[in-house]
Order: structure tokens, then C-alpha cells, then sequence
């Protein structure tokens, strides 16, 4: 289990210029690394995004190739959300789901 999670919400994928996605990983990995200890499980990280499934490991790969010291600081994962279920649409979770 991580020692904790980030979400990064990957909505606009297909419109955003990826060197600024680059360069905001890049930083996203710096400052884990700068607070992650040799004792400290490493973080997770989650990129999520409006493709299919099938396009998370293609998603993680183009993320890696951008930014190799994201892995190293953290465990990278992707996930599809297809039908658009990022914030702006989550319903919010009720104390009964939180608990669970």
C-alpha cells in the first residue's frame, strides 16, 4: 500500500501541450522526491484519463519516456474513466462510502 496518492486528472489529454504536462510532472516528481525518505513507501501516483483502458499503459509509457524520475519516485498508474466521471462530475462520496 502507498503512503499516500495523487490524482492527476488528464481530462483535456488530447488538446493540452504536452511539454507543459512534462514539466508539471517533472515538478510533481521532484517534490516527492525531496519528501520521500529511503523509509517511506513510495507514493502513488494516478493519471486519470477520458480514453479506454487500453490506453493507460500507453499513457504511463509516454509519461515515463517524459519524465524517468517519476517512476523512480513514485508508482505510476493510469486509469480510464471513458464516460467523463472526473470532478466536475463525481457525485460527492457520503459518509457510508468514505467509510468503506
Amino acid at each position: 500500500m502507498p503512503s499516500y496518492s495523487v490524482v492527476v486528472e488528464m481530462e483535456n489529454a488530447a488538446t493540452v501541450d504536452w511539454s507543459d504536462v512534462g514539466q508539471s510532472l517533472r515538478v510533481l516528481a521532484e517534490q516527492i522526491a525531496a519528501l520521500t525518505t529511503p523509509t517511506h513507501r513510495k507514493p502513488q501516483v494516478i493519471l486519470a484519463h477520458p480514453g479506454t483502458e487500453n490506453e493507460s499503459a500507453d499513457l504511463i509509457a509516454a509519461a515515463g519516456r517524459m519524465v524517468p524520475e517519476l517512476a523512480t519516485a513514485a508508482r505510476v498508474q493510469a486509469v480510464a474513466l471513458p464516460n467523463g466521471a472526473t470532478t466536475s462530475s463525481k457525485t460527492p462520496a457520503s459518509p457510508e462510502r468514505m467509510a468503506n
